[in-house]
């Protein structure tokens, strides 16, 4: 299988899943969600769980499918969008097609470490709520981010390492 189909199936299962498992689950959270917590975890911001759940479905699925179907597209149909180092090189004729690929895949592949980032998010905020005084737990919440981070940094270093100065394009 093609790692552009790859991430095809990933986007799709990210997505499904995490609207899946937010809809499924929402069901548990108090008529009103501590939905923001301060430094030490305590809940400093609330909204209604209706609110809540569309909030989370934007973010577990509009948002990456935005990032992972719409911006391909607008990168491919506009190209001048594109912040790239050695465009006219990554852009010519002969790469120009790989290059679009490649931006498409990684950033389906972006798109649904997105929406996973989401529904830990939403398992956090779950968990906090199911509280008799909502409280987010720290270590709980810092899988959560430190995954995403270092998801986020193999991300950005295989766009630099494809993306780096090609040795013809050297000046």
């Amino acid at each position: 299988m093609s790692n552009s189909r790859a991430s095809v199936i990933g986007l799709l299962v990210a997505t499904v899943f995490a609207v899946s498992y937010l809809v499924a689950t929402s069901g548990a959270l108090p008529p009103t969600v501590a939905s923001h917590f301060d430094g030490a975890g305590r809940a400093n911001g609330f909204m209604s769980r209706s609110g809540y759940v569309w909030f989370f479905v934007g973010s577990a699925f509009v948002l990456p499918v935005l990032v992972g179907v719409v911006m391909p597209r607008a990168i491919k149909s506009a190209p001048d969008l594109l912040n790239l180092p050695n465009k006219d090189y990554w852009l010519a004729p002969q790469r120009a097609a790989d290059t679009f690929m490649f931006f498409a895949t990684h950033m389906r592949w972006l798109g649904a470490a997105m929406a996973l980032f989401a529904a830990g998010l939403h398992r956090s905020i779950l968990r906090a709520n199911g509280q008799e005084t909502p409280r987010l737990a720290s270590d709980d919440f810092s899988v959560v981010i430190i995954a995403f981070s270092v998801v986020m940094t193999i991300w950005i270093g295989l766009l630099l390492a494809r993306f780096r100065r090609p040795a013809s394009a050297a000046v």
